[in-house]
């Protein structure tokens, strides 16, 4: 093989993403701390930790009648 035909290996790991996942809802910290958290771990690859942080941001509760008595 010539040295001018070899590939390039990929600098950064390559994550495929297949549908939407979920965001924070604003003002909350909670939400805010597992995006940055799914981020951080998509950028080391760590795809197990970028899935647990989608589900804890699924369940985490929020009430969608807030400010109702």
């Amino acid at each position: 093989m010539n040295p001018q035909e070899a590939v390039t290996p990929l600098r950064a790991p390559v994550v495929l993403v297949v549908g939407l996942e979920p965001v924070a809802v604003e003002g909350c910290t909670v939400c805010t701390a597992q995006v940055e958290a799914r981020e951080a771990a998509r950028r080391v690859a760590n795809t197990t930790k970028v899935k647990t942080c989608n589900e804890e941001l699924v369940n985490h509760p929020h009430s969608e009648t807030k400010g109702a008595a």
